[in-house]
């Protein structure tokens, strides 16, 4: 699927899924670049530090199945170090769901992803949490200090478009977890890491029964955080 066709398909489960998965974290992701088929994709990678085969597989194929129950033509490709004739998305272990945007401009694309993403906004409750769940799945952590459900987002120098991509991620997941669930953790400009996207502990268990993970390495992490804090 290229970013046109995203642009131009009807709105519905996978679509917001993979939309959770590229956007919270687009302009600071570098695109990936297949040399030998000269083509550029935006990335939605699944990452784990940790994690083992039997759930990696079962997170693979609950993200096929949802792509592959809505007919859609986006190309799932494992995570890895590249190699002659291969490209790399992410050194982590893990896979990625990938939107073609060869011949773009980045600045085409964030476009792009952001009216697209304002379409979940006024969609349907199904669509919210699905968007919601790519969010989270991917690359979310749990905060073991702060008791925090964490995912990095965008820190762009353009405040005007910073300020509406991640007012954007706050209220469509508000509107699916409940007023005041979501903290952004917003850092100096200075600060060596990312501006967060961090899910308040008294929402976690919504977030768990509501929207849930395809993760179930994550899962695990976070029902054992929860447990931990008696929550």
């Amino acid at each position: 699927m290229t970013i046109d066709e995203l642009k131009d398909a009807p709105m519905n489960n996978a679509i917001a899924y993979i939309l959770g998965l590229i956007f919270p974290f687009y302009i600071e992701r570098d695109e990936a670049f297949d040399k030998k088929n000269q083509k550029k994709y935006a990335v939605g990678a699944v990452n784990h530090n940790k994690v083992s085969s039997e759930d990696l597989a079962k997170h693979f194929q609950s993200v096929v199945q949802l792509i592959t129950s809505f007919k859609l033509q986006v190309y799932v490709k494992a995570n890895g170090k590249a190699s002659s004739s291969d490209f790399s998305c992410s050194p982590k272990k893990g896979f990625s769901c990938l939107i073609e945007t060869t011949g773009k401009t980045k600045e085409y694309v964030e476009k792009k992803l952001r009216d697209k993403v304002k379409e979940v906004q006024s969609s349907n409750e199904e669509n919210k949490i699905h968007f919601v769940r790519g969010c989270f799945d991917g690359r979310a952590s749990w905060d073991t200090t702060a008791h925090f459900f964490s995912v990095d987002i965008d820190r762009k120098k353009a405040n005007i478009a910073e300020r509406i991509d991640q007012e954007i991620l706050k209220e469509i997941c508000e509107s699916v977890l409940g007023e005041n669930s979501i903290q952004i953790n917003k850092r100096d400009w200075n600060y060596t890491k990312n501006d967060q996207l961090r899910i308040r502990p008294k929402f976690i268990r919504i977030f768990l029964n509501k929207v849930g993970l395809f993760s179930s390495a994550r899962e695990k992490i976070l029902m054992n955080g929860l447990k931990q804090i008696n929550l």
